[in-house]
């Protein structure tokens, strides 16, 4: 009866003990100051440890004190059950805490990919308590029904299924591990959905960035297009351009400017870069002298690349080899409203200057042709093909200079693209204008463009025509939705009335046509470029180059555009006048 009192005595003290080395413990793992509401790896370690020492010191103390109460395997049941409450206690209180936290609804998004850069988007996002991840979705069989950090992994054919019934409003895409293929055909199966698709930083490039929710970018318009990459022949990207004088007409424009950053690799003995513009002139020189870490010397030169006077004197001061024409207007409505200086700009002043480059014996001259050359339906066209024409027949009185046509679609981003507009009017909140459903074009990027212009030029023997290879046609109309769900924005229309942005059809403006095409006879020949070919058109209806000049040179200044019309399809017999 008398040892009952002690060991009471004996238990107290325990308890008291235990209860002080528990908050002693606690406190010395800042367990009192983690967040119940953000549950991690670590502090999930910090309660073990925690838990583990305290129950190490409460076994030492119970030995020490009521060896003959306390059984041994309770130190264990103790670690564990304390463990248990430590860890289950934070994750309600955390559970209840975000689902009262006063967030009226959460957007419910789909992950795409499980690469390790999609995980740790994963654990990022279920940190926010702005999204509900619904799942991930991969084509890997092997993944398919298992879960990762407790979320499920759908395959990606039934992904359709899983956006309709699930509500999903987003899908973000990890930056890393994904081709522009596979962009494609998740954003086919998602055309008929009002659903953004938005594209997420690798976990390096949201470290760099900053706060997360502004690091989600929109999936590049270039990934559209799906085209195979080819490397370019370094060899041929250099020839008109290694330790050579090289000039760029419109050197300011969105092809000109590209060529200049491209020719600047190349090293050139000496970049003339002409301009009528002096804004265009000058940002480009801007840009220039921020990338132009290997000190290549260029020249900015703000003029008209249609004044024979002044190309003379540059051709004779620098002794140019190679000359990329770029100088154009190119607008189309632009020129149909300006007809005459739409001549004067790109037939006079381009003939003009092919015509000084014979005389003066330059080595390469590479004209900037389009698509709409062929069978043209507006001035502009009519002027680039009627380009050609007299190109092709001025270069066979050409004794030492090699002319070299290029003719190819639209560039991303260019200027007088639909992508700029596109771009400007989804984020101004639309509408969205396309002139009609069933207008396609050709489009490439301006880099690749320009790359494959260089390596044209390149290849010309005396007097070529180059057709680049532009990949499959793209609709406008599904280029506008594709935009639109790029930009994380859904489509408004009769089948979702309550979407973001809606498109308007204009109907075709004047002399535009509903395709284009990039081969007036179906006649082309490969050549070393897989993207390269090479026309053979035929020439109808030649006539004196010189005379052609005179007599349009002498209707611009009357400024008699019905005249000129009529010349035009005088000249070039396939240019069918599409004007309302």
């Amino acid at each position: 009866m008398d040892t009952f009192p002690s060991n009471t005595a004996s238990l107290n003290l325990f308890i008291i003990l235990m209860l002080l080395a528990g908050i002693s413990t606690f406190y010395k793992f800042n367990l009192h100051s983690s967040l119940i509401r953000y549950l991690d790896n670590q502090i999930l370690f910090s309660i073990f440890k925690a838990v583990t020492i305290y129950s190490i010191i409460s076994f030492l103390i119970s030995s020490m004190l009521i060896p003959s109460i306390v059984p041994r395997s309770v130190a264990l049941i103790n670690w564990a059950l304390v463990l248990i409450f430590s860890t289950a206690a934070r994750f309600f209180i955390g559970f209840l805490l975000n689902f009262f936290s006063g967030e009226k609804r959460r957007k419910r998004i789909l992950i795409y990919g499980t690469n390790q850069s999609s995980i740790e988007m994963l654990s990022a996002l279920k940190n926010l308590n702005n999204y509900q991840i619904i799942g991930l979705i991969d084509d890997n069989i092997e993944l398919i029904g298992a879960r990762i950090r407790g979320i499920k992994v759908f395959s990606i054919n039934k992904i359709e299924g899983l956006v309709e019934n699930s509500k999903v409003e987003e899908i973000l895409v990890s930056s890393k591990g994904i081709t522009s293929e596979k962009k494609l055909t998740l954003l086919d199966k998602l055309d008929k959905f009002p659903i953004g698709v938005k594209l997420v930083p690798s976990f390096q490039e949201f470290v760099a960035g900053g706060i997360f929710s502004d690091n989600i970018k929109n999936i590049d318009v270039h990934d559209l297009l799906g085209r195979k990459i080819v490397r370019p022949d370094t060899n041929l990207l250099k020839k008109n351009i290694h330790n050579k004088v090289v000039c760029i007409t419109g050197g300011g424009g969105s092809i000109g400017s590209e060529l200049c950053r491209q020719v600047i690799k190349h090293k050139p003995k000496l970049l003339l870069i002409v301009d009528i513009s002096e804004l265009a002139i000058y940002e480009i020189d801007k840009e220039l002298k921020a990338l132009n870490g290997t000190n290549i010397d260029y020249k900015p030169i703000l003029g008209d690349s249609g004044d024979i006077g002044f190309m003379s004197s540059l051709l004779e001061k620098y002794h140019i080899s190679t000359i990329y024409h770029t100088a154009a207007y190119k607008h189309v409505p632009m020129v149909e409203n300006n007809i005459s200086q739409g001549v004067k700009n790109n037939f006079i002043g381009t003939i003009n200057l092919a015509l000084l480059c014979i005389k003066q014996n330059l080595e390469t001259f590479v004209f900037i042709s389009t698509d709409k050359a062929v069978r043209p339906t507006n001035v502009m066209g009519a002027t680039k093909r009627l380009s050609e024409i007299a190109i092709m027949s001025l270069a066979k009185e050409a004794k030492s200079t090699n002319f070299a046509i290029v003719r190819f679609g639209n560039v991303l981003n260019s200027s007088g693209s639909v992508i700029p507009l596109f771009k400007e009017q989804i984020n101004s909140g639309g509408p969205v204008t396309v002139t009609d459903k069933d207008v396609i074009r050709y489009f490439m990027t301006i880099s690749e463009a320009v790359e494959l212009v260089i390596q044209a030029g390149a290849m010309t023997k005396c007097n070529d025509l180059f057709i680049l290879d532009m990949g499959e046609p793209v609709r406008i109309d599904d280029l506008a939705k594709k935009m639109i769900k790029l930009s994380g924005h859904t489509l408004k229309s009769h089948i979702n009335p309550s979407g973001d942005i809606e498109i308007k059809y204009t109907g075709l403006r004047t002399g535009e046509k509903l395709y284009e095409e990039l081969l007036i006879e179906d006649n082309s020949a490969e050549t070393e470029h897989p993207l390269i070919f090479k026309a053979s058109e035929s020439l109808h209806n030649i006539f004196d180059v010189r005379e052609m000049i005179s007599q349009l040179n002498e209707l611009v200044k009357d400024n008699d555009e019905e005249l000129l019309l009529s010349k035009l399809q005088e000249f070039v017999p396939e240019y069918k006048p599409n004007r309302f």
